[in-house]
């Protein structure tokens, strides 16, 4: 299993990935509109429509299609604007899940336990449920506690997704808290100072802080003599 982000995540790449190795990588990420092919857009419009006034906790699942080469030679104009997708476009074992959270969060994920019956399937289903491989229990802030967090349910293949990419976001956070030291010798001057000195090795220091005092303003000149 591959666990991306809304930056990776193309259902295109899920099926690549999936024929390339004979079915065992399988995708589940968080999806950008914007990298959605455009014959899973209207559904896509279509249930976050769905779940804009839905309480939080609420979720939904969609069918995902595959990309279809033929569809601008169809003479259908219905085909060519995506309203009608043929059934043999219909990706097995994948969807779209949408869930509302303080906003709605769109994943993709091709390791459906089924391929989902209808084109937008309610979480009140339970064939919905099974298809999501079942819910967990998770804990949120809805806006309506007043001292603990409520429990909600949730598809566990969201909770799995949670679990994993939180893992990767706290190697990259140790990552930046604690840089590994560079060898390079640190220069304790500028690079302008570095390469007038050096252009006088000859020189005293007492004749490089009088040609340096001659030449620099007070300000640089304090500096070179700490």
């Amino acid at each position: 299993m591959v666990f991306c982000d809304n930056f990776y995540t193309r259902s295109r790449l899920a099926e690549k990935l999936l024929e390339l190795s004979d079915g065992d990588i399988k995708m589940t990420g968080t999806c950008k509109y914007s990298n959605i092919d455009s014959i899973n857009r209207p559904i896509i419009l279509e249930c976050v429509e769905l779940l804009t006034d839905k309480p939080r906790g609420s979720w939904i699942l969609g069918r995902s299609y595959s990309y279809d080469a033929l569809r601008k030679r169809s003479s259908d104009p219905a085909i060519k604007s995506y309203k009608v997708v043929p059934d043999r476009l219909i990706q097995a074992n994948s969807g779209f899940i949408f869930f509302k959270d303080a906003k709605v969060v769109i994943l993709y994920s091709n390791d459906l336990l089924n391929t989902p019956r209808r084109r937008i399937s309610l979480d009140s289903d339970d064939g919905t449920i099974e298809t999501v491989r079942g819910l967990v229990d998770v804990e949120r802030w809805v806006g309506t506690e007043t001292i603990g967090r409520s429990r909600i349910q949730c598809p566990s293949i969201i909770v799995s997704y949670q679990f994993f990419m939180n893992g990767v976001d706290r190697v990259d956070q140790i990552r930046s808290t604690n840089p590994t030291k560079r060898k390079e010798t640190k220069i304790h001057m500028s690079i302008w100072t570095y390469c007038l000195v050096s252009r006088f090795p000859a020189a005293s220091s007492s004749s490089s802080e009088v040609l340096i005092s001659e030449i620099f303003p007070s300000a640089i000149r304090t500096l070179y003599m700490q």
